[in-house]
């Protein structure tokens, strides 16, 4: 069986096992889900068997719910940048994140900002520098760091975009389970494509480096994760150590900030759970990805944004 066939039968065992979803029949999705994996073969060429796996995922997250009666009401906190001209889009995103994100859970939020001001108690404004692009992106993990005593308090920590907004409900699909302890979301850009594998640092001057020989299975979007407190500060860590061992050697990772996190996603990969785009699906797309989003990334004018 060519690639194209085996694409076209997990693209059709897709539509049946997201049929069978819709109706609430997640035991039935988790039965016909492996046996159309089974059938495909190894599709490594394609994002279709990667959205079976999470259709399974979401039907065994509703099982384990429907099993566990109270759950557990959970501390989370959220944390996003928005310095300069990203000001504008916290208040759109606290709103939505109040309306739609993991809502059974007590959320608080976190803005790294120089410029943006809160009166909600749910609402803490940390205050950081305005670095300029890429300093603005790429030290965002020493922010969350230099927070590590107060965060290590949450039971789990999502970083959001400040220009994202939650459009539809985020529910505890999200919180890492079945061992994993970190959640990442697969580049939109890069999904169901030939070069799956995206744009990582290609360059070994660079601690983001990630060899060509680098076992992994997607490219991840910086633009939402999170995970497990204790985790995600660890990475946040490592993270602020590996910008400044480059910066020590003069150099800046090809997509900053991403580019760290891809090179810890991939030597992490056994604690990753990773979501699909639909958790990071760009406004205004012309990809017509195979999902409903969720969490939407905001059209706008980078130049505009990131001006002084």
């Amino acid at each position: 069986m060519d690639m194209q066939d085996q694409n076209q039968n997990i693209l059709s065992g897709l539509r049946l096992v997201e049929g069978l979803f819709a109706q609430g029949r997640f035991v039935e999705v988790r039965q016909v889900g492996k046996q159309v994996l089974d059938t495909a073969g190894p599709v490594t060429e394609s994002g279709w068997h990667f959205l079976v796996h999470q259709i399974i995922h979401a039907a065994e997250k509703e099982l384990e719910r429907q099993a566990t009666v109270p759950a557990k009401k959970l501390n989370i906190a959220v944390v996003a940048v928005a310095t300069g001209k990203y000001f504008r889009f916290v208040d759109p995103l606290v709103s939505s994140l109040r309306a739609n994100f993991l809502t059974s859970h007590d959320v608080k939020i976190f803005v790294f900002s120089d410029t943006y001001k809160s009166t909600s108690d749910d609402v803490h404004v940390q205050k950081v520098s305005r670095k300029g692009f890429p300093g603005d992106t790429l030290y965002r993990y020493h922010y969350f760091a230099s927070m590590y005593d107060v965060l290590r308090g949450f039971d789990y920590i999502f970083y959001l975009d400040a220009d994202m907004s939650v459009c539809d409900v985020v529910g505890d699909e999200v919180i890492p389970s079945y061992g994993r302890t970190l959640v990442g979301v697969a580049h939109p850009g890069f999904f169901c494509m030939q070069n799956y594998l995206g744009t990582p640092e290609t360059r070994s001057e660079s601690v983001a480096f990630l060899p060509a020989t680098q076992s992994r299975y997607c490219y991840w979007a910086g633009g939402f994760n999170g995970g497990r407190a204790d985790a995600f500060l660890d990475m946040c860590v490592a993270l602020a150590r590996a910008v400044d061992e480059d910066a020590r050697r003069g150099t800046t990772a090809v997509w900053h900030d991403e580019s760290h996190l891809n090179r810890y996603f991939s030597a992490h990969a056994g604690a990753v759970m990773t979501l699909t785009p639909a958790y990071c699906y760009p406004e205004g797309t012309n990809l017509h990805l195979p999902m409903k989003r969720k969490i939407m990334a905001l059209k706008k004018d980078h130049a505009e944004v990131r001006s002084l």
